[in-house]
């Protein structure tokens, strides 16, 4: 904007001093009349161009991305202390299997003190370097006290235990039965 506003000033200077003296006989020229024409002409080129590029440049910044809005519901079945969130952005191809890697980005938001069996709600706001948004992957990993994880339904490799797994789990915990398994 800045640069048409510029260049319309500079266009209004030069119409301001085409010289009177092309005049002939108290009117002005032809020459003057295609001066002023040519230079209204190059100004709205100008301003087209411009106006194409900001389009541009519109279109491009609609798809980069610099910050994450979660908006996250928690029903922890164990008290957890110091929780956080860890998120983790990366370039992936959508496919089954594409997950964050080396190239990712990661932010955490700290979340305190979850208790067992009460909904806990937060909305967190997360600035990251911008990237585009149309190949990005994105994870979200829980982490308690000092960076012990958190199993959640989006953990990575969840899977139900077995009747075997429960009953070994049982035996080697004295009959107690592990967090989740009724």
């Amino acid at each position: 904007m800045s640069e048409m506003v510029r260049h319309q000033w500079g266009t209004d200077t030069e119409i301001a001093i085409i010289p009177d003296a092309i005049n002939q006989g108290g009117r002005r020229s032809n020459a003057y009349f295609d001066q002023l024409e040519l230079l209204k002409q190059e100004n709205r080129q100008f301003q087209e161009d411009l106006e194409y590029e900001a389009s541009d440049l519109i279109f491009e910044a609609e798809r980069i991305v610099d910050t994450i809005h979660l908006d996250l519901e928690l029903l922890p079945e164990l008290d957890y202390e110091d929780a956080y969130v860890a998120v983790a952005v990366g370039i992936g191809d959508h496919s089954a299997e594409s997950k964050v890697g080396s190239n990712s980005q990661v932010v955490v938001g700290y979340l305190g003190t979850l208790r067992a069996n009460n909904v806990e709600e937060f909305k967190l706001r997360m600035s990251l370097k911008p990237f585009f948004a149309e190949n990005a992957v994105c994870e979200l990993f829980l982490f308690s006290e000092d960076g012990k994880p958190v199993a959640t339904n989006l953990s990575r490799g969840l899977k139900a235990y077995t009747r075997e797994q429960i009953e070994a789990l049982r035996r080697e915990d004295g009959g107690a039965r592990p967090p989740g398994v009724p």
